[in-house]
């Protein structure tokens, strides 16, 4: 690039976008050579975006042509179920399994693939990768170029693309009931694998308005998509939910709690709780439990006390014929509104429900969530005990996951807990931590918590008027701060609260999130930093 483009100075953004090239080049020196010829006129940004058309027949140059016979000649050299099966590959947009390949590629036509797949990777044509989860192939992105087109020249491109759905579409309906159990573990391995082929699948589906198909994946990724912090899927189910015939499709409800909780990790909790309010009005038995889970914890967050019991009352009377998973979140989350609102002994007999379901399901999701909710229950009374449990939770969680929502709902608890307790110095690093990874994993719902957090810390530092701001911006998103935060910015500031806190409200959570963790950063640093909290609050 840096030869073909001379009197051009590359930033490291460029760099960044000339790896990218080179990987969707799989790095082949021709390719290379090919796109950097429009270095001179094209920045990085421009050449990746056009690389689609680099390989088409009608605009090679001298050197694409070159390319194009190397890779024709290779492929005359295949005997013709090796072509065969060449062509089909293009379907997967990424790594795959020979399993999948058997499933998507083989037929009456191509009864056995195996042979000729291990001929592709000997001529080089497939690449073996190891991976953790088994060996996994992969098509080179120039070649799955060429093979796509001889595919579509066969007619076959509607056969193999319907194959490649259904295939997906059992191995994510599958991997959903096997996430409910001990097996979890490895269907987060298996997920995170085939992802780019999920992507490739539902991406098409919605395009094609397959909602029914659709929307069974998508209600099949809840509780993958909600651990694991995926905010794509909350954007499939958007997708999905704007569709004019979206509320026609029998997976509507499902869908719109999928969405619902994609939109409160956001904090965007009116909106969370408007779509939940949809999906119940289209079916109120709530098969999955997906909008009564999501519409609850919006309303909590907002503040809205009868709303959110009125939903959880109605998520009890469906008893039963709810899964346990959904049970486990019904009781932990009443556990979570009878400690927050009303600060009832009732809290913890919930939360011991909610544990001894999570230990019957086995998933270790479930088992961290319960230890959560067990800790949010017991917290008031039992400060310590709750820190264990939360400990235990933190484990389980980490044994899945470094990026775990149960991992940060366990880390701003502990923050919380930490600050009863009156270690400022381990609230502040704590808080740090725990802010800096809802920034990253862009879960803006625990950020906003955790301004609550930073308030109190930063009180107690003497920064009142940081305080309030942060307090401020949770208000700005409908997020009510918790009392005991309200309080101490109160008590600080008197009458100076509100408008501090206005100021507060026009900046956005990131914004909010990125002032406090400056300002935690300088206070860790501080050497004459008391190590206690004076501002104890029950």
């Amino acid at each position: 690039m840096t030869d073909r483009a001379p009197g051009r100075a590359f930033d490291s953004t460029d760099l960044q976008v000339i790896r990218k090239i080179c990987t969707r080049l799989d790095g082949i020196p021709l390719a290379i050579e090919l796109a950097s010829a429009r270095a001179n006129v094209l920045a990085p940004a421009e050449i990746m975006s056009r690389l689609a058309t680099y390989f088409a027949v009608d605009r090679l140059d001298e050197h694409g042509h070159q390319l194009l016979a190397a890779v024709q000649w290779s492929y005359d050299q295949l005997d013709p179920e090796a072509r065969l099966l060449f062509d089909r590959l293009s379907a997967f947009s990424g790594g795959f399994t020979a399993n999948a390949a058997e499933a998507v590629c083989g037929n009456d036509d191509l009864p056995d693939i195996i042979a000729p797949l291990s001929r592709l990777v000997d001529d080089g044509l497939l690449l073996v990768d190891a991976t953790s989860g088994g060996s996994r192939l992969r098509l080179l992105g120039i070649l799955r170029d060429f093979s796509a087109r001889r595919l579509d020249l066969g007619g076959q491109t509607d056969l193999i693309r319907h194959r490649h759905r259904e295939y997906h579409h059992q191995l994510i309906t599958s991997a959903a009931e096997r996430f409910n159990g001990e097996a979890e573990a490895r269907v987060w391995v298996e997920l995170g694998l085939a992802w780019s082929e999920i992507r490739t699948t539902v991406n098409g589906l919605l395009n094609d308005g397959s909602l029914d198909q659709a929307g069974d994946m998508l209600a099949s990724l809840f509780y993958f998509a909600g651990y694991s912090i995926n905010q794509e899927v909350a954007d499939w189910a958007l997708t999905f939910c704007a569709h004019p015939a979206a509320t026609d499709s029998a997976y509507f409800t499902s869908v719109a709690g999928t969405a619902a909780f994609g939109l409160f990790g956001r904090a965007q909790l009116k909106a969370s709780y408007e779509l939940a309010r949809r999906g119940l009005e289209a079916d109120p038995t709530d098969p999955n439990g997906f909008c009564h889970l999501s519409g609850v914890i919006a309303t909590i967050n907002l503040g809205l006390q009868d709303e959110s019991k009125a939903l959880l009352d109605h998520w009890f009377d469906l008893g039963t014929a709810q899964s346990t998973h959904a049970r486990i979140w019904a009781h932990g989350w009443m556990a979570v509104w009878q400690a927050w609102f009303k600060k009832s002994p009732d809290a913890i007999t919930h939360g011991e429900i909610s544990l001894g379901l999570a230990e019957e399901l086995g998933s270790p999701s479930a088992r961290a969530a319960a230890n959560w909710i067990f800790a949010t229950a017991c917290a008031l009374e039992h400060p310590y005990l709750a820190l264990a449990s939360l400990e235990d939770g933190l484990r389980l969680a980490d044994e899945i996951s470094p990026r775990h929502l149960i991992g940060q709902l366990i880390l701003g608890a502990r923050t919380d807990l930490t600050i009863r307790v009156g270690d400022l110095r381990k609230a502040i690093d704590q808080c740090l931590q725990a802010l800096e990874d809802a920034v990253r994993y862009d879960w803006l719902i625990s950020a906003s918590h955790l301004l609550g957090s930073a308030a109190v810390v930063l009180v107690d530092a003497e920064q009142p008027h940081i305080a309030a701001k942060l307090l401020g911006a949770m208000r700005a998103v409908g997020h009510v701060p918790r009392a005991r935060a309200i309080t101490a910015v109160e008590e600080a500031l008197g009458p100076r609260s509100a408008p501090m806190q206005t100021l507060g409200a026009h900046l956005s959570l990131r914004d909010a999130a990125d002032l406090a963790i400056e300002h935690l950063r300088s206070l860790r640093e501080a050497p004459d930093l008391s190590p206690a909290i004076a501002t104890w609050l029950p």
